[in-house]
């Protein structure tokens, strides 16, 4: 009897299991548009999503920031999920979107976002004007981890447009990738209590650019250049005389002050970099080079007191080929080393 009544009671346990839903339907069911009666639907909800990038503008290096204008489309084989109504531009500062409703072509349902928005965007510029960059502007649902939804990705009609002009850029790759990005927190979702983590779809629209005009460093370093030759141009005033000397010296300090505000200025234009670009080592080597040719100044002048006036302007023709020549060759290795890497 005993055992009778245990196998009764298990097959009743049994049953109630079978009754329950899966906590991924559960979960499901409770955030879905669908009508309470309808045909159950099958997760995790999978639907394509494709990108045309139409524009990109305001290349902001200062600010880290890009602008672009896009378009945005998912294709569903059941109806109300909606996945663009629901999505997070991660990487968005300002955005601007116009969202079609949800409409039905053939066994799909599409639906098609406009999008026009500013993104934040970490620009290197350590290997300025030889430097390259993949844009990267990142999607993901707000509320709906893989276990309910997911993105496949529209390969055949997802490009960018061929009148994309960036004025000194060349926009060498455009493409969409999916894949899925752990976080190592729940977000407070009760349902995934006790896992301590959750997996979301993360689309990444990415455009490869390559800078094809170098006018802006020439730009940038023209100044710094014509102070390392006023410099030079110092070496044929003879230190002899003490109101000589002031004017070489007072030549070299002004060509030192010009090339610090000319590194404040190029800062101001490309804003601040962790680290030293191209750009800041041809301002350091030019000040090195002057603070050089300050030292030169006293040489000759020392070597003018003690031993004539002979000695002292055959060190300056000595010394000015080695300084300029030396110069040279250095921003020629500085120049060549960012162009390889970059």
């Amino acid at each position: 009897m005993l055992s009778q009544i245990l196998a009764i009671f298990l097959i009743i346990l049994l049953s109630l299991g079978f009754m329950q839903p899966s906590q991924a339907q559960t979960r499901l069911n409770n955030i879905s548009n669908s009508p309470p009666n309808s045909k159950p639907i099958e997760y995790p909800q999978i639907c394509t999503i494709g990108t045309y990038v139409s524009s990109l503008y305001e290349l902001n290096l200062p600010d880290r920031s890009f602008g672009a204008d896009l378009m945005l489309w998912s294709n569903c084989t059941v109806p109300n999920v909606e996945p663009l109504s629901s999505i997070n531009f991660l990487n968005a500062k300002n955005l601007e979107t116009n969202i079609n409703s949800e409409q039905k072509r053939g066994k799909s349902y599409w639906t098609l976002m406009k999008v026009r928005g500013t993104f934040r965007f970490p620009w290197q510029l350590e290997n300025y004007p030889f430097d390259r960059h993949v844009l990267n502007i990142a999607l993901e649902d707000k509320i709906r981890d893989v276990t309910l939804f997911s993105f496949q990705k529209d390969v055949e009609k997802s490009s960018c447009s061929p009148d994309i002009n960036l004025k000194g850029w060349d926009v060498s790759q455009c493409k969409l990738d999916i894949n899925n990005l752990l976080y190592t927190t729940t977000f407070g979702d009760p349902e995934l209590a006790g896992t301590g983590r959750s997996v979301y779809s993360r689309v990444n629209i990415s455009l490869a650019l390559n800078r094809s005009s170098t006018i802006s460093f020439f730009k940038l370093t023209t100044p710094v250049y014509v102070a390392l030759a006023i410099a030079a141009i110092s070496f044929f005033l003879s230190p002899m005389e003490p109101p000589l000397m002031s004017g070489r010296m007072a030549i070299l300090v002004g060509a030192l002050f010009s090339v610090v505000l000319n590194m404040r200025s190029a800062e101001s234009l490309l804003g601040r970099v962790d680290g030293l670009t191209l750009v800041d080592k041809v301002h350091l080597n030019t000040m090195i080079y002057i603070f050089i040719a300050a030292l030169i100044a006293v040489i000759t002048r020392s070597m003018y007191k003690s031993r004539g006036e002979k000695y002292g302007k055959y060190t300056d023709r000595i010394t000015l080929p080695i300084f300029v020549l030396s110069y040279i060759a250095i921003n020629f290795m500085l120049v060549e080393s960012a162009k390889s890497i970059g």
